[in-house]
């Protein structure tokens, strides 16, 4: 128990890397930090009975297991002490460690607060800085002879489709010198439309790969499924059999139609990558993964195929390659572009 009460200052400021999803869930809790005022004038905070730092921790770490994680992710508690008129409570989720604030009869739990001691230009000075660092510190990829590229969406969200239109060029400029894949986010936000196109694109990379990407340049253009899989040459018996076989492994209708099951009650489950999912803590769509490990990209062709050449321990010729520094523009179609885009779904 000894470590767990000497975690360094950088760890207690670190935010509480809660996989985006959940945010659906507990946004209205953070509301409550308006009633921080108020703790001064009731010390047990939202008005009910006060209970001991070991009965809010363990209540709100089974609550926070049960109702707001998904499975295959865990929370544990560090420490927790009273602060304010409220407990805080030092947890790690999954090797994210941060803090979350619980009142003291257990009943409400919010992410952040507010010191009204400070000047809001203070606090948002502090958070421009904050976030001025995250952009700027560079990412660090593993060396490989033949990186392993794996690109984790959502088939119809924008900000996926947007990654997905930068890191095509480079795929298939790159070839076989790269392990490349699309694999699919562990819940779905824009219903069963997306849960069938990504069974559909799970079954194409895996039974026509030599097809998949230029399924899916067709794909991203107009969404129309039917047309780009017979503009592609796929073999649509075979296709919907895989379908119809992933379908009842991974449960994907069986959950769809299970509403308890959906993750905080508003977003069907896709487990056909699961493993991988909770194997490199993807929260969101886009994430990208570079042998084994979680990075950072521009969404342009150029910016990551600069990318991940540097992932390489020899980079091939194709690295030298002009690739176009303009970001694609999110959602479906070609036309349009932006200077970049840091926007997910999740």
């Amino acid at each position: 128990m000894a470590e767990e009460h000497h975690e360094s200052h950088h760890e207690r400021k670190k935010s509480l890397k809660i996989p985006k999803v959940l945010m659906f869930q507990i946004t209205t809790a953070i509301l409550a930090v308006i009633l921080v005022a108020v703790f001064v004038m009731q010390p047990q905070g939202f008005g009910g009975s006060s209970l001991s730092s070991s009965q809010v921790a363990a209540q709100a770490i089974d609550n926070i297991n049960t109702n707001l994680l998904p499975s295959g992710v865990e929370a544990t508690l560090v420490n927790i002490t009273e602060q304010n008129g409220v407990y805080s409570m030092f947890i790690d989720v999954n090797g994210d460690k941060g803090q979350v604030y619980v009142s003291k009869d257990g009943k409400t739990m919010f992410l952040g607060a507010v010191d009204l001691t400070k000047a809001p230009a203070a606090q948002n000075e502090t958070q421009t800085q904050a976030e001025q660092t995250q952009t700027t510190t560079p990412t660090e990829v593993t060396k490989s002879a033949k990186p392993v590229v794996q690109l984790f969406v959502m088939s119809y969200c924008p900000y996926g489709l947007q990654m997905e239109k930068g890191i095509l060029p480079v795929a298939e400029l790159l070839g076989s010198k790269i392990d490349f894949s699309i694999k699919f986010v562990y819940y779905a936000m824009h219903g069963k439309t997306e849960l069938d196109e990504q069974l559909n694109q799970y079954c194409i990379e895996k039974e026509f790969n030599s097809k998949y990407l230029d399924y899916l340049s067709c794909f991203m253009g107009d969404g129309n499924t039917s047309k780009c899989i017979t503009q592609v040459g796929v073999d649509a018996t075979k296709l919907n059999t895989c379908i119809a076989a992933a379908d009842t492994q991974f449960k994907v209708t069986e959950l769809y139609n299970n509403q308890s099951t959906w993750i905080s009650g508003q977003f069907p489950q896709f487990n056909v990558h699961k493993t991988e999912n909770t194997k490199y803590g993807v929260q969101g769509s886009p994430t990208l993964v570079i042998n084994d490990v979680q990075v950072e990209s521009g969404r342009d062709p150029a910016s990551i195929l600069n990318l991940i050449c540097s992932s390489f321990t020899t980079p091939p010729a194709e690295c030298s390659t002009n690739l176009s520094s303009e970001s694609p523009s999110p959602g479906l179609g070609y036309s349009g572009g932006t200077t970049g885009s840091s926007g997910s779904c999740g």
